[in-house]
């Protein structure tokens, strides 16, 4: 989770943005949920989209599309 690696995401997107890298995907897995995320431009200059895999041998968490994310595109 994102929420767990703060320090590595600035770093990621410090190096994306420094670097002028365009088209940029980051591709996840394994949180019992699936979900495409749409980052805002401001941090990059473009949006950066984040698309989540539910794990195919496990069940989706239930109450996931209760769990409040403002950048989610959908699950």
């Amino acid at each position: 989770s994102w929420q767990l690696a703060r320090d590595e995401r600035e770093e990621i997107l410090d190096a994306v943005r420094d670097r002028a890298v365009g088209g940029v995907l980051f591709i996840s897995g394994d949180r019992h949920l699936a979900e495409v995320v749409r980052w805002p431009a401001e941090r990059v200059g473009y949006p950066l989209w984040d698309v989540t895999s539910s794990p195919l041998a496990n069940s989706s968490f239930a109450g996931g599309a209760k769990v409040t994310n403002p950048d989610r595109e959908f699950i």
